[in-house]
């Protein structure tokens, strides 16, 4: 193969590297790779790396890019850099033809400096005239002028993307962009999270939206089981038993949704730890649905409006819904045996460790009702904070109470690094009274 033009979705590198990979026994080459950009507006083609050019792959700052801004790792030998705080973008080459590329302001629709994300204007021959019988649609996306000059018109393509070096790198949708305490997501990452998290899930076949809930944007993920035949067997023996009246449980019915609660709980359990992880935000619902329901344009993409759609319209589509009021505070999976000894060790030895953990659980608790509308009582001491999917404005809440309640300062490291209610409590006991050894010991638990 000569050439492999790649250009449907923002593009991922090791995507690209694992497919060079894969078929370099068949003589493929990455060189032959051309990362593109295009759309049907533009009769496709917008902008294109050359045959036989190398790609660019930029290292840039997550956090800076939530914000819209763009700021690139500089290489440093001298200086350890986490990689986790940045994301490789990759660059789809120039504007070909008399094609031009502008980067705007989708809000004041005024050009952006060259280290902000915009919206991808596009202007020249190749851009259609419009949409057929649709003028008012065809006014807002082929007919935009930049506020400051009165250039245009330019079509608005609702990518969003930046210029460097006269090379055009897409960052995401518009439209999908999900907005949650301020900071901006792309919901590619987080589906791509949950792609790696969890083994059955294949790509496009889970999708990330935001919705609105008491007025303010909560994350909601949308998933597809199509590799999970045993928990689309669970869903449905749980209906077989519930009919024909839901009001009558047998013994069985109760094992049957015995059995699926499980399984839900450790599928959630993996995906809030990923979210929360890699993303800092708290998930708030899923909904499970079979592959031939999942929401998919008809070139495979994940059709994001729809997923949004099965929760604001109450679709009947999905097998099963999940909420985070379903919380049942219940540890999912068993604590080996270094996690045993040691908590049976500070139980046994230092029993001042109970005040100290009921009110670490119990400020955990009242975080989960109030903020997050959990019905529990009781989260289990061992489970980690992650797994509740509580992010980073709800671990500084939690440690204002904890602080009012014990008179003591908690820095947020230590709840990311003693993450459960035994760890957090022998960590602040251990901080008071000196225990130094005793808290390397607990920072050991589940390593």
């Amino acid at each position: 193969m000569y050439v492999a033009s790649n250009g449907a979705e923002p593009i991922n590198r090791n995507t690209l590297k694992r497919f060079a990979e894969a078929f370099e026994s068949c003589g493929f080459k990455s060189m032959a790779y051309c990362p593109s950009y295009g759309l049907a507006e533009t009769t496709l083609k917008v902008a294109v790396v050359r045959c036989w050019e190398p790609m660019v792959g930029l290292e840039l700052q997550k956090e800076a890019l939530a914000q819209h801004r763009v700021v690139v790792k500089e290489n440093s030998e001298d200086e350890v850099i986490d990689q986790n705080l940045f994301q490789t973008v990759v660059g789809c080459g120039c504007s070909e033809v008399d094609t031009r590329i502008v980067i705007v302001n989708p809000e004041t629709f005024i050009s952006c400096s060259a280290d902000e994300v915009g919206e991808i204007w596009v202007s020249g021959r190749n851009v259609a005239q419009g949409y057929w019988n649709r003028p008012e649609e065809t006014e807002q996306t082929f007919q935009a002028y930049l506020a400051d000059i009165g250039e245009g018109p330019f079509l608005r393509t609702g990518d969003l993307g930046f210029l460097k070096d006269g090379e055009l790198f897409v960052t995401g949708r518009l439209k999908d962009l999900i907005i949650i305490h301020g900071q901006n997501y792309y919901p590619q990452d987080i589906e791509l999270s949950i792609e790696q998290a969890l083994d059955f899930i294949k790509p496009n076949a889970c999708g990330a939206v935001s919705i609105p809930v008491d007025e303010e944007e909560r994350l909601v993920m949308v998933m597809v089981m199509e590799a999970s035949r045993d928990l689309i067997r669970k869903i449905k023996a749980v209906r077989k038993q519930e009919t024909p009246s839901p009001r009558e449980h047998s013994a069985q019915s109760a094992k049957a949704r015995e059995k699926l609660d499980r399984t839900v709980g450790s599928i959630v359990a993996q995906v809030r730890v990923a979210v929360a992880e890699e993303h800092q935000i708290t998930l708030y619902a899923l909904a499970f649905v079979e592959s031939r329901e999942f929401p998919r344009t008809s070139s495979g993409k994940v059709q994001r409006s729809a997923c949004r759609a099965l929760f604001s319209e109450q679709k009947d589509k999905p097998l099963f819904f999940w909420y985070e009021h379903d919380e049942t505070g219940e540890a999912i999976g068993a604590l080996d045996e270094d996690d045993l000894s040691v908590s049976t060790y500070l139980r046994e030895h230092d029993p001042s460790l109970d005040r100290t953990r009921q009110l670490v659980h119990d400020c955990l608790v009242a975080y989960l009702k109030q903020a997050e509308h959990l019905g529990v009582d009781r989260v289990d001491y061992s489970r980690s904070f992650a797994s509740l999917g509580i992010d980073f404005v709800g671990m500084a809440a939690i440690r204002g109470e904890i602080e009012e309640k014990l008179g003591a300062k908690l820095s947020l490291d230590a709840i990311h690094e003693f993450d459960t209610v035994d760890k957090l409590a022998a960590h602040m006991d251990a901080g008071r009274m000196g225990f130094a050894a005793r808290a390397h010991r607990i920072s050991m638990m589940g390593t």
